[in-house]
């Protein structure tokens, strides 16, 4: 079966409410086939088209590959960034959304910035975010974009 689900983004964040997601993805044994970010009205979405039955109910993995819905490459990148900046805020001994929060996680995963001006075009990148973490930052994405792209060539 494949069913269509349209996610509004919230306007002042751009997220949204991924738990409600990921309980429909395990509640209906189903896997995202697509995804993409539209614009309706001017109201942004989340658009994913599921598949049902193709996942048992008792899947193993890790928690954090049944938060993050495969084949949505922002969602991963959001992932990503999400465990680096977990990582990072350990490491800097300061709490994680002092390194990034979760509403400029979903902008760069959105944006997907390959260079340097593009990364600081997001709102909350400043001089001290980008030379603190924007080497890392790029390069979290750029494995993501690089990927999609291979695979899209293939």
């Amino acid at each position: 079966m494949i069913k269509n689900i349209n996610m509004p983004l919230s306007k002042n964040d751009l997220s949204f409410d991924e738990q409600d997601l990921n309980e429909f993805i395990s509640a209906n044994s189903a896997k995202v086939i697509a995804s993409n970010l539209v614009s309706f009205e001017g109201i942004p979405y989340w658009s994913f088209v599921l598949e049902y039955g193709i996942i048992s109910s008792k899947s193993s993995g890790s928690s954090s590959n049944k938060k993050i819905p495969d084949g949505i490459p922002n969602a991963r990148i959001m992932g990503s960034l999400k465990e680096w900046r977990k990582n990072k805020s350990e490491e800097r001994n300061e709490p994680a959304y002092w390194v990034l929060t979760n509403r400029l996680a979903a902008y760069i995963a959105i944006a997907q910035p390959k260079t340097v001006e593009e990364l600081l075009a997001i709102p909350g990148i400043g001089e001290s975010k980008l030379n603190l973490y924007g080497e890392d930052i790029l390069k979290i994405v750029s494995e993501f974009t690089d990927r999609v792209e291979t695979e899209e060539e293939i």
